[in-house]
């Protein structure tokens, strides 16, 4: 008895760890889907303020774990890391994870060409993928399949991590490069100079997209000394896979003049270069800034992009870090605006936005000024974002509920797309037998953002019954009926009613204990006698529809608990031991049968025998 028992816990357990994401102890921070179990994107905890002020728009951003190990961890799973949209709320839209596995990506964000809009990202450069080892920039159509792909010229280094920046109508890209010299170290605060050692340089690119060619090539030990380095050089020439980086670009810009705009990390200086010749025509902060800066300081900062220039004045914004994991130059990190004049050669703070939870960001970060004068920030660290107003009030914010992930950069745009991929469904019968049934649907399509409405049918033997249009809520939604349907069909409708996409037929997958108990074959589909009643009550707690919210938390539906996961096909662990203690006791008495059954019918023909004879 003891050992049905622990069968029946055994499998109550698994009924609910069909799909274990991995080792990890709590993933209630991370969605399930019961059409997506491969999809385990990160939730975000979401605080709107001030809706009425809230640019609408996709969050654009791509979680990773770590730069180097890809495999999945107690940490992340594939279906994790990459390029992600969500909207407004936090729903998912979009996991691209698919697309490279457990490779990083970044610079995830909207760009127009023609017209048309595109998706744009750097995959990583990993030696051990089979594709694109070396790293690349890649274009993405509204569908989702891969348009293009920009990849460094050989002897120009390997392409950064960094930045993918496209312009002049999709046909340039600048991309930042990085590569190993044996160089001399020039005398600066960190030491004595004139020795060789291993140096990482940083340069940028100019690419034509259309013809492959490289239009412009920088690198900064051509044009400054290592001596403007805050980091101090280790001893010794070090070696070619562990260079000392003094420099570290993390974004490049070009201005209208054909100039360009670069931030240095580890100099916290953002440089303007020459587009006719390299040169360095200022510097702004660092150890030899050209600006006196008022009303602010400068360090480790990013994403250095320009806003405005004339003869006298130029306006730029970039990401304040003020802090590494070595010093801090503020008590907060924060995204500003900043006009220099070069007639006096000031820098003049114009606009901050102060990170608000007072933290410093100590790594990556950026910040996006919106067209309707709103600013959205990327704090980086857990994917924190945050939406300013043009009067620099806090309208929104937003961070990953998962601490397992960071983002280099997020970004806020309008986006359309139709997905190449097909809609996913899936149907499940609930209850004893069929005759008192609970149908409930599942339906998602990855990526879609112009889906309005869900229509479902019934299908039986090629002819359709309309059971129910149902409002589009997050990534998946559901519905739940009275009876039993044994083939269903659903339709993605848009705002307008027309027809977007259609999904292939899916049968319903009825209750383990029909198979048991023989209802299986007698399950006639009923849906002719159903006439499919609309529930009064959403799976939100609102009166507005049958539909599911896309985080598939799991509520109650008219005293029924719906399943969060295919895997949870009863109600609770009662039910799942429920189902343990039965089918370990068929199988117990399935084996009994079969083992005994040879001596059962020897027996029986023994006490056949020995009747005959008392009849002799």
């Amino acid at each position: 008895m003891f050992a049905l028992f622990f069968i029946a816990v055994l499998l109550a357990r698994t009924a609910t760890s069909i799909f274990p994401l991995n080792d990890y102890s709590d993933d209630s921070d991370l969605f399930s889907f019961v059409t997506r179990p491969d999809i385990r994107s990160p939730r975000f905890n979401v605080s709107i303020y001030r809706p009425d002020r809230v640019t609408p728009g996709y969050w654009f951003t791509a979680p990773y774990v770590d730069l180097h190990h890809r495999r999945p961890t107690s940490l992340h799973s594939p279906g994790q890391t990459g390029p992600h949209i969500y909207d407004g709320n936090g729903n998912l839209v979009w996991c691209g994870s698919s697309l490279y596995g457990a490779r990083p990506t970044f610079d995830f964000k909207v760009a127009e060409h023609n017209g048309s809009q595109f998706l744009t990202f750097i995959a990583m450069a990993d030696e051990f993928e089979s594709d694109l080892p070396e790293g690349a920039g890649i274009f993405l159509n509204n569908s989702y399949r891969k348009q293009q792909v920009v990849t460094q010229h050989s002897g120009r280094g390997t392409m950064n991590m960094h930045e993918f920046n496209t312009f002049e109508n999709g046909t340039r890209a600048l991309t930042i490069t990085y590569a190993s010299r044996f160089a001399e170290v020039v005398a600066g605060k960190n030491g004595v100079g004139g020795e060789k050692m291993f140096v990482g340089d940083n340069g940028f690119t100019e690419i034509d997209i259309t013809t492959g060619q490289i239009l412009f090539s920088w690198w900064a030990l051509d044009h400054l000394s290592t001596s403007e380095s805050r980091v101090i050089r280790p001893p010794g020439p070090g070696n070619y896979d562990r260079a000392w980086d003094f420099f570290h670009m993390n974004s490049v810009d070009k201005t209208p003049n054909g100039d360009y705009l670069i931030s240095a990390r580890y100099t916290n200086t953002i440089y303007k270069i020459s587009g006719k010749d390299g040169s360095i025509i200022w510097r702004l902060g660092g150890l030899k800034s050209d600006f006196t800066l008022q009303g602010f300081n400068m360090s480790s900062q990013h994403d250095a992009r320009w806003l405005f220039e004339n003869k006298t004045t130029t306006v730029l914004t970039f990401f304040n870090n003020h802090a590494d994991n070595l010093y801090s130059t503020a008590r907060t990190s924060s995204a500003v605006q900043v006009a220099l004049d070069l007639s006096t050669m000031t820098a003049t703070l114009i606009s901050e936005w102060l990170r608000p939870d007072g933290k410093l960001t100590t790594l990556r970060g950026n910040a996006q000024r919106l067209a309707n004068g709103n600013t959205f920030v990327g704090w980086s660290e857990n994917t924190y974002i945050s939406e300013f107003d043009k009067n620099g009030d806090l309208v929104m914010e937003a961070q990953m509920a998962s601490h397992r992930f960071n983002t280099y950069r997020t970004y806020k745009f309008n986006f359309t797309a139709m997905p190449s991929e097909p809609i996913a469904i899936k149907a499940f019968a609930y209850g004893v037998q069929p005759e008192t049934s609970t149908t409930v649907f599942y339906v998602s399509w990855n990526g879609a953002t112009e889906v309005s409405t869900w229509r479902f049918w019934a299908v039986n033997k090629q002819v359709r019954t309309h059971i129910e249009d149902v409002p589009k809520n997050g990534f998946e939604t559901s519905l739940m009926i009275t009876g039993f349907v044994r083939e269903i069909v659903v339709e993605a409708l848009d705002k307008y009613g027309e027809l977007l996409g259609c999904s292939q037929n899916q049968k319903t997958e009825k209750p383990m204990s029909w198979h048991l108990t023989g209802h299986e074959d007698s399950a006639d589909d009923l849906v002719k006698n159903v006439e499919f009643p609309k529930m009064p009550v959403d799976l939100n707690g609102d009166e507005s529809g049958p539909k599911r919210h896309g985080n598939s938390d799991p509520t109650l539906f008219s005293g029924y608990e719906l399943p969060n996961t295919i895997c949870e096909r009863f109600d609770s662990m009662a039910g799942g031991l429920f189902l343990g203690i039965f089918i370990a006791m068929s199988l117990a008495l399935y084996r009994f049968v079969r083992l005994f059954k040879p001596g059962l019918l020897s027996l029986s023909k023994t006490r056949k025998r020995s009747l005959l004879l008392d009849e002799v």
